[in-house]
């Protein structure tokens, strides 16, 4: 990653831009950081990576996230890799996987799910759209975990490649519990939402699927 911060904690920043990168554009590991305001683009793989294990939420806001991942296109615009925090107002496109992504499948060095679970994620207010044309089995959101908020955003133009699993606007992918998806707009998708094998007490209210 461009920008590594391991252990940072209520750091700040603001109005940077990140381009012409290798992989990722910035990964910052700790509590109470904010992200504002920054603009990334032309990187090889995604946008933000972002990791919390206390109780006190991260914010990442108003970003500017585009045109990513032209090295590898398993790349996200923002990746809540463990931990939660508040993810609002930012402008995410033209990124090849999905345009924000919590958590995933075990690997060698990570559990299932996120370790801290007792931190909620709130993703509000962003507007993501060309997000999930090169492959397929992503969305615009994409959730797998719990105690996940999901309101006001705004998503359009989601289209995986081929005739594979599509892309979709909101996915709620494998054993996603307690979570509610509210207010959220939706259109021009091959498919609005997924909801995955296992999901939990999820609420869907409100929401516009066109």
């Amino acid at each position: 990653t461009a920008v590594n911060m391991v252990g940072a904690r209520r750091c700040r920043v603001e109005d940077c831009t990140i381009r012409n990168t290798g992989t990722y554009g910035l990964e910052i590991t700790g509590p109470g950081n904010h992200i504002v305001g920054n603009e990334i683009y032309d990187t090889g793989s995604g946008g933000i990576i972002a990791r919390n294990y206390t109780s006190e939420h991260n914010i990442v806001a108003y970003n500017y996230i585009h045109h990513v991942g032209a090295v590898y296109p398993s790349a996200v615009g923002i990746n809540i890799d463990d931990g939660g925090g508040i993810y609002a107002h930012n402008l995410i496109h033209d990124v090849p996987h999905s345009g924000i992504y919590a958590r995933h499948w075990a690997t060698t060095t990570q559990p299932l799910e996120r370790e801290n679970q007792d931190e909620g994620i709130i993703i509000e207010y962003n507007e993501i759209h060309h997000v999930a044309a090169p492959i397929n089995d992503n969305a615009g959101i994409f959730v797998r975990d719990s105690d996940t908020l999901i309101r006001n955003n705004l998503i359009h133009d989601c289209y995986s490649y081929g005739e594979g699993t599509p892309g979709w606007g909101i996915y709620l992918g494998c054993k996603s519990r307690n979570s509610r998806v509210e207010n959220n707009v939706v259109y021009r998708t091959r498919e609005a939402v997924h909801i995955w094998y296992g999901n939990e007490n999820c609420t869907w209210i409100n929401n516009v699927f066109v």
